[in-house]
């Protein structure tokens, strides 16, 4: 009996190699949510992550953007850059679906209706701290709207992980009151963007955030420069366009190797999972959920994302964070040391 491990034909081996190249070079994204694996052209303009829970009366909000400072440095490269916390408060959500709740806080009825009813815009100078006219409040009750509280600085990163533990961000904290909202809304889809200066002027969308942790998984990071109307589409496409062909090639390349089921391992590893993936990237927060603020229902300082998400099928970040602990840490730190203050600004200095 010939028991001789097959050897790989050179052209299926050349195959392999070249998808295996299209799959590990990033896109045409240049930023990302803290360690997306995607190249960061600059790290003051990357989002890190957004928060959105009550305070009393006020809906707080919190976005923090260039990750893994050390130290204290005086200055960063954030002029230039606009950031964006943006609020749809009229698209329809229910609830009702246990995988959609358990997972994104609820289900958008009408994902290509998604648009911003109100908008929060700022700009930051190199010390990290608002420019002249910012925070400038759009689409409120009243045109003169301000927020309740605005704090923009150097905090302690809220992100329970090894890799960003003892590092800071830069944070852009706001309180603005329920009664602000034009309609009374009662619950908020939230999402935050940055913009830099486009080719031939303008802007350009460099980065998305949405629901905690979701950019953060290599298989999104396509969703990063479009806006979330058009999320629900783009997966789709890339579902049945892109990744359908590169799971034929895989399956063809490898045919000859007697591995088997090429394409699910394409499928279950890098690949868009067709059963929960086609989603807006959005955080979905409602004030009267019946789990009260907290993951999935929005995102507080204090909340594990990395257990969380896990807890729902996306494990890819508590297997790194638990090989990036330091030597003979064990089990995986859950909680932030130390932990945030219930009080504004809320996060630590």
């Amino acid at each position: 009996m010939n028991t001789r491990t097959p050897r790989l034909r050179a052209q299926p081996l050349r195959a392999i190699l070249l998808i295996a190249l299209v799959l590990v070079v990033p896109s045409g994204s240049v930023a990302s949510d803290h360690a997306d694996p995607i190249i960061l052209r600059t790290l003051d303009s990357g989002i890190t992550g957004l928060f959105a829970f009550s305070d009393g009366d006020d809906l707080a909000l919190i976005l923090t953007v260039r990750r893994a400072i050390n130290g204290t440095p005086e200055s960063y490269d954030l002029e230039g850059f606009e950031y964006a916390i943006h609020i749809d408060t009229h698209s329809k959500v229910t609830w009702g679906n246990k995988e959609n709740d358990a997972r994104y806080g609820g289900t958008v009825s009408h994902p290509e209706g998604i648009s911003a009813d109100a908008t929060i815009r700022f700009e930051l100078d190199n010390k990290g701290e608002f420019t002249r006219g910012y925070p400038d409040l759009e689409g409120f009750r009243n045109e003169n709207t301000r927020a309740s509280n605005a704090y923009s600085g150097l905090r302690d990163d809220p992100f329970i992980f090894p890799r960003f533990a003892e590092t800071n961000v830069i944070a852009v904290v706001l309180t603005i009151p329920y009664s602000a909202f034009k309609g009374n809304p009662q619950t908020f889809l939230v999402w935050g963007t940055t913009h830099g200066k486009g080719l031939f002027g303008g802007r350009k969308q460099i980065d998305h955030v949405g629901r905690s942790a979701r950019s953060q998984a290599g298989r999104f990071d396509f969703l990063n420069t479009i806006p979330p109307d058009s999320h629900v589409q783009a997966i789709e496409s890339r579902l049945h366009g892109m990744q359908a062909r590169v799971t034929s090639a895989l399956t063809h390349a490898m045919s000859h190797t007697g591995i088997g089921a090429p394409g699910d391992l394409f499928k279950y590893v890098i690949g868009l999972r067709e059963r929960y993936d086609i989603f807006p990237d959005v955080m979905i927060y409602s004030r009267n959920h019946p789990k009260g603020d907290g993951y999935p229902n929005g995102r507080r300082p204090e909340d594990d994302i990395v257990g969380e998400t896990c807890k729902v099928g996306d494990c890819v970040l508590q297997e790194v964070a638990s090989f990036e602990a330091p030597e003979g840490e064990f089990p995986r730190v859950e909680v932030h040391d130390p932990p945030a203050s219930k009080q504004f600004p809320y996060l630590t200095a």
